[in-house]
């Protein structure tokens, strides 16, 4: 397997300096209160990338949408390691909350020694107190003249954009409105089954979506007997077998992404129970007790109910759609917890198995004329689809698909790494490179500074990723604290010529960090 299409790039020769050097006296007294925390920027092409994690006026106690959920306690700590982790693919621009201050400098000292980033650029780490403001983030940007290219193209950043006189590359007037309809999991799939397939006929709906969903919009009127009936039916879905320990339902968030947003509910007898979205641990003593919970969670949220599946295997097929067309930048498989189904890690494997993905060319094709049909609709950027192989109840092998990530995605500034070193850059475009991503990675072995973790991991023999050894692990983060106690994580690449060699360093890593 390889990516069908892939770009190298130089790297922009500029004072590592000049996003601290662009903002006055004044300017940086005052992003030092009002900046964008959890706000990242890096040079994309030419261009400045923001990380918009975080949005203005969050209410911690009513998660209603992705932005919402991403704002309680255990998702800053998850927002804060995606504005670090892009620091190497940045070459060191980067914005990043003053909490984090030691963690970073002990980082970019690691990323420096290791060629990953040009010395000096941890001189362009520029400390903010407040997470949540974009307002002078963007106006600095404006006065260095830059284009922004934002993770995620939403209507409130065009705005911000507009009124700051910022202009957003590769996007349309269009893709905000496009981004918000199509992040929602059941109109997409609705999208796709109507407006995508029924304009290709040839491909066929046989197998797509063959399972009961029962969509949830926000304020549903769904009478509670319909929806008790509905459930009954789809938790026994498997009749003639059983999913692990009774796990019957899935219960996503339409609007939430990465595994925030999920829940599974598991039967015994006639009692069911699940976690509701702030961790509570919900027991029901019939369908129809379960049926009344999910009404009241449904208030407030669009969710979609639908058995808990038998997956196979999951991957994401990546495109981008700009003004000359869909360029498919090729399929990754995506790793799952098997319990919750929630995303781990991304895998490219350059010499995939031929026929282990048993449905990969129609989606190919599937995906690529969802890129055309959203291009006729005017939405450009970066995109996916996520799909899942699973058996139906006769144990045939059926495709679905979870969900479409108009963003960049969980690999992505891995890749932008790899493509800014010439020989990792070659490797991957002729094919030659394999590499895995896993943003989920827990430590135990009682190193918790990135210059030191480095150190220990190489003492063990381990390689480390540098400018002159093209093959080994690499932190893409420091390791961060999150949720209570000392709970520390962090994210990790690995990056082999062959499969086997990635896999197997891969193993190593996660056995030593877990000691």
């Amino acid at each position: 397997m390889s990516i069908l299409a892939a770009a190298a790039f130089e790297p922009r020769a500029s004072d590592p300096t000049i996003m601290v050097e662009a903002a006055s006296a004044a300017g940086r007294e005052r992003a030092v209160s009002e900046f964008a925390g959890l706000g990242r920027v890096f040079d994309d092409g030419g261009a400045l990338m923001v990380l918009n994690l975080a949005t203005d006026q969050i209410d911690e106690g009513s998660a209603t949408t992705l932005g919402h959920l991403q704002a309680t306690s255990s998702a800053l700590a998850v927002a804060s390691l995606l504005s670090t982790k892009a620091f190497l693919a940045s070459r060191g621009y980067c914005v990043v909350p003053e909490s984090l201050r030691s963690d970073m400098e002990s980082y970019a000292r690691y990323a420096e020694e290791h060629g990953l980033v040009p010395a000096g650029s941890s001189s362009n780490m520029l400390f903010v107190r407040n997470p949540l403001h974009y307002r002078v983030l963007l106006g600095l940007l404006a006065q260095i003249g830059k284009d922004v290219v934002p993770y995620m193209d939403t209507q409130g950043f065009a705005e911000l954009a507009e009124s700051q006189a910022v202009t957003v590359r590769g996007s349309s007037p269009q893709s905000p409105q496009l981004v918000t309809a199509y992040a929602n999991k059941s109109v997409l799939r609705d999208f796709l089954l109507g407006d995508v397939l029924g304009k290709a006929p040839d491909l066929g709906i046989t197998g797509f979506l063959d399972y009961p969903r029962i969509v949830l919009p926000r304020g549903s009127q769904t009478s509670l007997a319909k929806l008790a009936q509905d459930l009954r039916q789809a938790s026994t879905y498997y009749s003639k077998q059983t999913i692990g320990e009774e796990r019957v339902l899935f219960v996503q968030v339409a609007d939430a992404a990465g595994g925030n947003g999920n829940t599974v509910v598991y039967r015994s007898g006639h009692t069911y129970r699940m976690l509701d979205f702030q961790g509570r641990e919900i027991s029901c003593a019939n369908v129809e007790e379960l049926a009344g919970e999910l009404l009241v969670m449904a208030r407030c949220l669009d969710l979609e109910v639908t058995p808990f599946l038998n997956i196979v295997q999951s991957y994401s097929i990546s495109i981008m759609v700009s003004d000359s067309g869909v360029s498919l930048l090729g399929p990754r498989t995506q790793i799952l917890d098997p319990q919750t189904h929630a995303f781990l890690a991304s895998n490219f494997d350059c010499m995939a198995p031929p026929g282990q993905f048993v449905e990969l060319q129609r989606m190919l094709t599937i995906t690529i004329a969802f890129g055309q049909e959203l291009g006729e609709r005017g939405f450009r950027g970066h995109t996916d689809l996520d799909v899942i192989e699973y058996r139906d109840q006769a144990g045939d092998v059926r495709v679905s698909v979870s969900e479409s990530n108009m963003r960049r995605n969980a690999p992505s500034h891995l890749i932008a790494l790899i493509l800014q070193q010439p020989e990792l850059c070659r490797r991957l475009v002729d094919g030659q490179l394999s590499f895995i991503l896993d943003d989920h990675v827990d430590i135990s072995c009682g190193c918790f500074d990135a210059e030191q973790l480095a150190k220990k991991i190489a003492a063990s023999g381990i390689p480390m990723l540098s400018a002159h050894a093209p093959e080994g692990v690499v932190l893409m983060s420091p390791p961060l604290q999150y949720g209570a106690g000392d709970k520390q994580h962090l994210s990790l690449g690995v990056v082999a010529a062959t499969d086997q060699r990635k896999h197997e360093l891969y193993a190593r890593v996660k056995r030593l960090l877990s000691s």
